[in-house]
C-alpha cells in the first residue's frame, strides 16, 4: 500500500501561533488561512502576493477576551463568518468583515467540535455530552439539543448529514434537515452489539450496555478512540482516525455506488515498533478518491482510496507532531500545523516548535 516517492516541498509560514494548533481552516470564498490555538488566539493569514499562494503572512490575531484555548472551529458556507469553540463553553462569532467577535454561552463543558451543514446551521459538540444545532441569525439558544451517552470527541457535517464520534467509540448520525438522529448504513449496523470501551480507551464488541439503547452502532473495525473524522462531499461515507495509527473507511448512508470492498481499515503513522495517533483526516475536496491522513509522527500522507495506494508524503518528522491540517476550496493547496499534540498529556517543557506549512498539491499526485 506504499509508494517510496520523494516527499513533496513545503512552505513555512511566518509568525505562527504560539501554543499548538487545534483547528485550520481555509475561508470557502477566498485564500484566507484561519488558526485557532491553545493560546486563546484566532490568526488569520492571507497570501502577500496574489500570484503565490505560498507567500501567508499574517493579517491579524484576534484573542478570547479570558485567553481561554480554543479547540474548534469552522467558517459559514459563504464565508462571512468564523465560529470559534473553546475549553471555556463558549461560542464565539468573529466578523470576517469587521474583525469583531461575538460571544454566546454554548456548552456547559469544553466545545469540542464544530462543524457548519448545508442547511446554514452551525452545530456544535462538546465534553458536556451534548449536540446542538444553532442559527447564527438567533445564537441565544440553539434550535434544536440532543443529550448523548458520551464526550463528543470528532465531528463532521457533509451533504444532508452529521457525524459525530463519541468516546468508547459510539457514533451518532443526524439529519441536517430534520435535526434527528438517523440510522446508520445497513453494511455498517452490529445489531444489537455496541462499543463498550475501557479506561484506556480502548474498545470492545459486547452485548447492548450503557447508554447503547439510544446509539446508532457502526461496524468500525478500529478498537482505540477514534480521534478525527472526514465525511465525502455527499456525506455517503467517512473515514476515521484512531490513536493506534489506524484509519477506517466506513459507510455512512446506503449507497449503490459503494460496494463492500470499498470498506477497509489500515496502518498509516507507525514507525517501527511506534504507534501514532492519526490527529487529522481530510478527503480531497475535488478528488474524493484521494485522502489524507496526519499523524503524531510528524508525518502526512496522501492515499488513493479505491486502490488502497499511497501517493504521496511529507511532513518534517523528527519528533514533531502534526495536530491540523486543511485543504483550500481548490485542493491545490495543503496547510498543516505542527506542535505538540498531548498524545502524553500535560508536560512541563514542551521542546516541539508550533509551525504552520504550505503544500502545493499537483493534479498529477492524484494519479497512481
Amino acid at each position: 500500500m506504499y509508494a517510496r516517492e520523494p516527499s513533496i516541498p513545503d512552505t513555512i509560514v511566518p509568525q505562527p501561533p504560539t501554543d499548538t494548533v487545534s483547528s485550520l481552516l481555509y475561508s470557502p470564498n477566498s485564500d484566507i488561512l484561519a488558526a485557532c490555538s491553545w493560546d486563546g488566539s484566532v490568526y488569520i493569514y492571507a497570501p502577500r502576493n496574489p500570484s503565490s499562494h505560498e507567500s501567508m503572512s499574517l493579517k491579524t490575531s484576534i484573542p478570547n477576551m479570558n485567553a481561554s484555548p480554543i479547540l474548534c472551529s469552522c467558517f459559514s458556507n459563504d464565508g462571512a463568518l468564523l465560529f470559534t469553540g473553546s475549553a471555556d463553553g463558549k461560542i464565539r462569532v468573529i466578523d470576517m468583515t469587521t474583525g469583531n467577535p461575538t460571544e454566546f454561552i454554548g456548552h456547559d463543558s469544553a466545545v469540542s467540535c464544530m462543524a457548519f451543514t448545508s442547511t446554514q446551521l452551525l452545530v456544535t459538540g462538546g465534553w458536556d455530552k451534548k449536540l446542538k444545532f444553532w442559527n447564527p441569525q438567533s445564537m441565544q439558544a440553539p434550535v434544536k439539543e440532543h443529550l448523548l451517552e458520551e464526550k463528543v470527541h470528532a465531528m463532521d457535517a457533509k451533504g444532508s448529514v452529521v457525524v459525530a464520534c463519541l468516546t468508547r467509540n459510539l457514533m451518532a448520525i443526524f439529519d441536517a434537515y430534520t435535526l434527528e438522529k438517523k440510522p446508520p448504513a445497513a453494511t455498517n449496523t452490529y445489531g444489537s452489539s455496541s462499543f463498550i470501551g475501557s479506561k484506556y480507551g480502548r474498545s470492545s464488541t459486547m452485548g447492548m450496555g450503557y447508554g447503547a439503547s439510544s446509539m446508532n452502532k457502526f461496524a468500525t473495525k478500529l478498537t482505540w478512540q477514534i480521534r478525527s473524522i472526514a465525511c465525502n462531499s455527499t456525506g455517503s461515507f467517512a473515514l476515521l482516525g484512531a490513536i493506534d495509527a489506524r484509519a477506517d473507511i466506513i459507510a455512512i448512508q446506503n449507497t449503490d455506488s459503494h460496494s463492500q470492498s470499498d470498506f477497509y481499515v489500515f496502518k498509516c503513522h507507525k514507525q517501527d515498533k511506534e504507534l501514532y495517533p492519526v490527529n487529522k483526516v481530510l478527503i480531497h475536496p475535488v478528488y474524493q478518491t484521494t485522502m489524507a491522513t496526519f499523524g503524531g509522527d510528524g508525518m502526512y500522507n496522501l492515499w488513493r482510496r479505491p486502490d488502497r495506494y499511497r501517493l504521496k508524503f511529507g511532513g518534517p518528522g523528527n519528533g514533531q507532531s502534526i495536530t491540523t491540517a486543511a485543504f483550500d476550496t481548490t485542493g491545490r493547496y495543503l496547510a498543516y500545523a505542527t506542535g505538540y499534540d498531548w498524545s502524553k498529556g500535560y508536560l512541563p517543557q514542551i521542546s516541539i516548535p508550533v509551525e504552520i506549512r504550505i503544500v502545493p498539491i499537483s493534479e498529477k499526485y492524484h494519479q497512481k
